[in-house]
């Protein structure tokens, strides 16, 4: 019997640290596409000359070091968090629920930035 739990530890230790590194490279990759995205979109709607919804303006008005900051403590707590806590179990879901929130934070940045270019559109037809 111990056996077998210890088996699940170790399994559901293993699966926590490859969904770790998914959150690492996620971040990271999350980071890059976000920064190279807001100067595209802040440029385009500088030469546009539209008046931005309120949410687009103050996602492109964050300063670059800010997104920094934010993603880079999100990966140290990320491993710290592996570090620390004992219980595998909880440092898996800890690390999926990770995944989901760059998704969440993913769409609504999409939407954000295309925000404007859909409200043009609507005025345009």
């Amino acid at each position: 019997m111990e056996d077998v739990k210890a088996t699940s530890e170790k399994g559901t230790a293993t699966a926590s640290t490859i969904v770790l590194a998914i959150d690492v490279i996620g971040l990271l990759v999350l980071g890059g596409v976000t920064l190279s995205a807001k100067r595209a979109f802040a440029k385009m709607f500088a030469d546009m000359k539209v008046e931005l919804p309120a949410v687009t303006n103050t996602i492109l008005s964050i300063p670059t070091a800010a997104y920094v900051g934010v993603f880079l403590s999100l990966i140290v707590v990320l491993i710290l968090k592996e570090i620390l806590i004992r219980a595998g179990t909880v440092k898996l879901v800890i690390n999926l629920a990770a995944i989901v929130g760059g998704i969440v934070y993913l769409s609504v940045y999409i939407i954000a930035l295309f925000l404007p270019l859909i409200e043009l559109m609507t005025q345009v037809s």
